[in-house]
């Protein structure tokens, strides 16, 4: 029950993570490399520290939930979105690729994860005094 209140609650966060890695992807033949990257990857932090904003702000948990909700994002976009087109695609390799990186980055998610959670401590403080 509890697991299901926190994936509705990030619900949106999750949905616009997913549809940040297919419009990447489908952009990637009109829009200049650097430029898809510096985007694909901007709206990814925002959604990770949204994300952890959303877990404190809808007092779902607490800190670790915060940088849950931050590895969720990286989830939802990178083994979910890009490893499933590389299984799709038959490039088994390719998504092992995916999961390795994923392993290595996913702690960056976490801590954005996690100040977007501390960021909404902090402010619901203020508010609250």
């Amino acid at each position: 029950q509890t697991m299901k209140r926190y994936l509705l609650a990030l619900k949106v966060v999750l949905i616009l993570a997913a549809l940040n890695s297919v419009v990447s992807h489908l952009l990637s033949g009109f829009v200049p490399e650097t430029i898809n990257t510096v985007l694909f990857n901007l709206v990814r932090v925002a959604l990770a520290i949204w994300a952890g904003w959303v877990v404190i702000a809808a007092r779902l948990g607490g800190l670790w939930g915060t940088a849950l909700g931050g590895a969720l994002v990286l989830v939802v976009d990178h083994p979910v979105v890009t490893g499933g087109f590389f299984l799709v695609s038959g490039e088994f390799s390719a998504f092992l690729g995916v999961l390795i990186s994923f392993l290595m980055f996913v702690w960056v998610a976490m801590l954005l994860g996690l100040a977007g959670g501390l960021a909404s401590r902090w402010r619901l403080s203020r508010v609250a005094s």
